[in-house]
């Protein structure tokens, strides 16, 4: 599909097909009339502002064909992004954390990026970036203080030492900064979390205030009990990978109970993927499981948490972006 879209762009601009056209074949490969009309701006080569909205509007009716028309988009330039290190205030100290986000007054919607057991490095700093260029302000709360683990021995070490009540305190305030900001719509963050992060960002939907969608890479040390599950207070993605320690029954079984409780939820199991299949540093990195996990987070924040809101810019288009962003 993605060769017939992108060929239809082609023909269009070369004149060999119509408007109506295009609007009518766009709409059968994209599967709806919201999505042809984004993709019809974004070939007119429309200010990027227009074709968000109209993607916004095909994201939120038809999340899966707006995904598909992403390759089209190649021409969008993601948001200028400025980035820092910045100290945020918790229950119980200031704690330091990593901010990206577009350049501009915004709005932008928010995101909290919760860390591996490695700590703040360089492959979280990425994600953060990488969601800032997406439109959103993004904010990776430093667990560790500063301290970035280079072994495994010494992630161990320090992950065990972390007291999880601080741990979760640290991610409170980050959302508590983002929502503060004048630059930030809605007054809700999302969380996403790998491994150790991910397990946090699971405790997050029903420990956490002010959450409006979360995302969980492979959190294998996290057992919500049925409880836990009942008081989860956002929309929840959960990622894992086939070759990792979460057996695929208990996700399906968190799946099946949040769906009896009454919490819209996906649970994705990627086959032949590794734990830390995201992490693009190390050996376990899966492109393709990669790919379509970034490709389905954007979509799911795209959906929850920015669909109603007046976030701008490439935020609100998020399910339509993923064929042209590097995982």
């Amino acid at each position: 599909m993605e060769d017939q879209v992108q060929q239809l762009v082609t023909d269009f601009k070369a004149g060999k097909v119509t408007r109506r056209q295009f609007l009518q074949r766009a709409a059968l490969l994209l599967g709806g009339v919201a999505s042809a009309n984004a993709l019809l701006l974004a070939a007119n080569g429309a200010p990027f502002k227009q074709v968000i909205i109209a993607a916004n509007q095909a994201a939120t009716a038809e999340p899966t064909a707006a995904a598909t028309m992403a390759a089209t988009m190649s021409g969008t330039q993601a948001a200028d992004i400025e980035t820092s290190m910045i100290t945020f205030k918790t229950a119980t100290d200031n704690a330091p954390g990593y901010l990206a986000r577009p350049k501009g007054a915004g709005p932008f919607p928010s995101v909290v990026v919760i860390q591996e057991w490695w700590g703040l490095d360089d492959h979280i700093k990425s994600v953060v970036n990488r969601f800032a260029g997406q439109g959103y302000a993004a904010l990776a709360p430093d667990l560790y203080r500063g301290v970035v683990a280079k072994e495994p021995s010494d992630a161990q070490r320090l992950v065990m030492q972390v007291q999880m009540d601080q741990a979760l305190g640290d991610i409170q305030g980050a959302v508590n900064y983002l929502i503060a900001q004048d630059y930030v719509a809605p007054k809700k963050a999302g969380v996403i979390g790998f491994c150790f992060g991910g397990g946090l960002a699971i405790m997050s939907l029903y420990k956490a205030q002010n959450i409006g969608a979360a995302v969980s890479f492979y959190g294998n040390a996290t057992k919500p009990t049925d409880d836990d599950l009942k008081a989860v207070s956002a929309p929840w993605l959960g990622i894992y990978a086939e070759k990792d320690s979460v057996p695929e029954d208990q996700i399906r079984t968190w799946e099946s109970k949040l769906k009896e409780f009454g919490k819209t939820n996906q649970m994705l199991y990627y086959k032949g993927a590794q734990h830390a299949f995201f992490n693009d540093t190390r050996p376990s990195y899966n492109k393709e499981a990669a790919t379509d996990a970034w490709a389905k987070t954007l979509a799911w924040f795209g959906k929850y948490l920015t669909a109603d809101s007046t976030a701008t810019p490439a935020a609100t288009m998020a399910s339509t972006m993923a064929a042209t962003v590097k995982p």
